[in-house]
């Protein structure tokens, strides 16, 4: 396994070596917060869309505003199981735990409005 580090000692030590170890679960973390971070990003996205769908259709009930919102909840249900899938290696933020309780309150409207 190849680790980038600055120090030659490293460069030639066993991969159990305490240091080794180290440097090994600072690199994973550091990856882990660089998908979070780009997943973060998509969920404001998400969460931009949604909101967007949801002032449309309050504004103008019609089947075309009603769909639209029915997609953006669905997009935002899959990137909250996509999130809650990642959990066990990629932290959770309130933005997700925010945007599951918002799909279940829009959809539950969405359902009971006709």
């Amino acid at each position: 396994m190849l680790i980038k580090t600055t120090n030659s000692k490293a460069k030639n030590m066993h991969p159990l070596d305490p240091f080794v170890r180290q440097e090994m679960r600072r690199h994973a973390s550091s990856e882990c917060n660089k998908i979070r971070n780009k997943l973060f990003i998509q969920g404001r996205g998400f969460d931009g869309r949604l909101s967007q769908a949801k002032k449309h259709y309050e504004s103008n009930k019609s089947e075309q505003n009603k769909l639209e919102l029915a997609i953006a909840i669905g997009e935002v249900e899959a990137y909250v199981n996509i999130r809650y899938a990642l959990a066990p290696d990629v932290g959770l933020d309130n933005l997700t735990s925010g945007l599951k309780f918002k799909v279940r309150i829009m959809r539950d409207d969405l359902m009971h409005s006709d």
